[in-house]
């Protein structure tokens, strides 16, 4: 689920790591016109907005249920590009869902894969970061952007949580930078509305 933008990449605490292993063609080098986009249509924008309403009530620390949408739409994104599901259950004592973002059929093998999904409203230069207790939720991370979460999610990029996990990528005081030029890109696709129904109720 997505959370407050980080602090920007010019608050680094200075740490270089000279082994970074930066992929031989990043989210950055393709650019946001190369980036798979997923686009929804009303009825979706409004199952979206339900969603990110019950994950906010009243006794949670952050009650903005724009927030909330910004994170569902990009799971439901990541869910299409992936052909995974979300988890949708509503937990009365945790605002918000579980840790794992989505679960998908496993790209290599049998089982399944996970993913932490990171949202931004930022386009021009995304970042999102992730927490150091965070790492053990998800198999792969993924960067999307938006602003304007209700009808279209930019997957800007991942990284599996191995990479993330050993070698890092730009770190932050408080975590790990996800940014465009450290994430492997996704294949420029444009899913419609109907892609996303498709996934949504299979």
């Amino acid at each position: 689920m997505s959370t407050p933008d980080s602090p920007r990449s010019s608050e680094r605490n200075g740490r270089e790591e000279p082994n970074a292993l930066l992929p031989l063609e990043s989210a950055a080098d393709v650019g946001r016109s190369n980036y798979a986009r997923v686009e929804f249509d009303q009825h979706i924008s409004e199952m979206l907005t339900e969603h990110a309403r019950q994950r906010s009530p009243e006794n949670c620390s952050d009650r903005s249920y724009r927030n909330h949408l910004l994170g569902v739409a990009s799971e439901v994104a990541v869910a299409t590009w992936q052909d995974g599901v979300i988890d949708i259950e509503i937990y009365p004592d945790y605002c918000g869902d579980d840790g794992v973002d989505v679960v998908a059929p496993a790209k290599w093998g049998n089982g399944t894969d996970t993913f932490q999904v990171k949202a931004t409203r930022k386009m021009r230069s995304p970042e999102q970061w992730v927490a150091p207790d965070e790492l053990d939720k998800a198999d792969y991370f993924v960067l999307c952007a938006t602003n304007a979460p209700s009808r279209y999610v930019e997957i800007v990029g991942y990284i599996p949580q191995r990479i993330l996990r050993n070698v890092g990528t730009g770190y932050l005081e408080n975590g790990y930078l996800l940014s465009a030029e450290y994430l492997n890109p996704v294949k420029p696709t444009h899913y419609s509305p109907s892609d996303v129904r498709d996934v949504m109720y299979s």
